[in-house]
Order: C-alpha cells, then structure tokens, then sequence
C-alpha cells in the first residue's frame, strides 16, 4: 500500500458583487419585479508564484516563435511575467 500526498497549492482570488431588488405595483392586478446584479472578480493569484500558462500568442525568447509559457504574480497588482 502506498502513502498518496496532496500538493499543498495557495491559489487566492476575489470577488465582490452587489444586488439589488424592488416590487413596484403598477395596478392593483399588476406587480413589476425589477432587480440589477453586479459583480466583478479579480484574476487568480498563488502565493509561491507557482502559476503558469500556455500563451499562444507571446513570442518565445528561445526560439523567436510564437508559443511560450507566461508565469503568474504572487500578488495581484503586479503584471504577469512574459
């Protein structure tokens, strides 16, 4: 029997959202529902810089061709690395 590990990984992200929601009775027959959603989310992070992915699009130093990976901050207001 072997002895199965988990890698431990610090991925963190946010999100805020708001909603808001009102009856509005326009007849005594006739009830309008309205409500309005907002929600923005941040880009995923990992606190070891262990994030990584494939970009199609980004020139590759090694070979001047199109393909390369592209590495991920520790912290969300640093730009990724290319």
């Amino acid at each position: 029997m072997g002895v199965f590990t988990s890698p431990e990984m610090g991925d963190r992200s946010w999100s805020v959202q708001a909603f808001a929601q009102d009856d509005y009775k326009a007849k005594p027959n006739l009830t309008i529902n309205i409500g309005l959603r907002w929600e923005a989310a941040g880009s995923w992070t990992e606190v070891q810089n262990r994030i990584s992915n494939f970009d199609p699009y980004l020139p590759n130093p090694a070979s001047g061709t199109f393909g390369a990976m592209c590495y991920g901050p520790s912290t969300p207001d640093v730009p990724l690395r290319r």
